[in-house]
This record gives C-alpha cells, sequence and structure tokens, in this order.
C-alpha cells in the first residue's frame, strides 16, 4: 500500500513539473510566475545535489 502512495506522489510530481514545463512555454504573466517557481524548484534541486554529492566525498 505504502508503495502505491509512494508512486502516486512520485507521479504527481512529475505531471506537476511537466506542466510547470508547459506554462514557460507558453506566454503572458502565468508563464512568468511559472518561470520563476520552475527556477526555484531547480536551484533547491541543485542545492541538495551538491549537499549529498558533499557528503558523499566526505565519507569516501
Amino acid at each position: 500500500m505504502n508503495l502505491w502512495l509512494l508512486a502516486i506522489l512520485e507521479y504527481g510530481l512529475y505531471i506537476a513539473f511537466l506542466v510547470l514545463f508547459l506554462l514557460t512555454a507558453a506566454r503572458g504573466p502565468l508563464s512568468r510566475k511559472a518561470n520563476e517557481w520552475m527556477f526555484k524548484i531547480l536551484r533547491k534541486k541543485e542545492k541538495r545535489a551538491k549537499r549529498s554529492l558533499e557528503k558523499n566525498n566526505e565519507s569516501s
């Protein structure tokens, strides 16, 4: 049951990211807001990846 919930949650995030991506391709005020959100998400992911890389380097 937990795996199903996790899969639904994960695919929901992918779908939300896809919707944001499609909105960024559009024009208008909504696409500007979607651009801001997408860059925030990407920056967070980049920071998280850097932190995990640093942790892996420290542990090895």
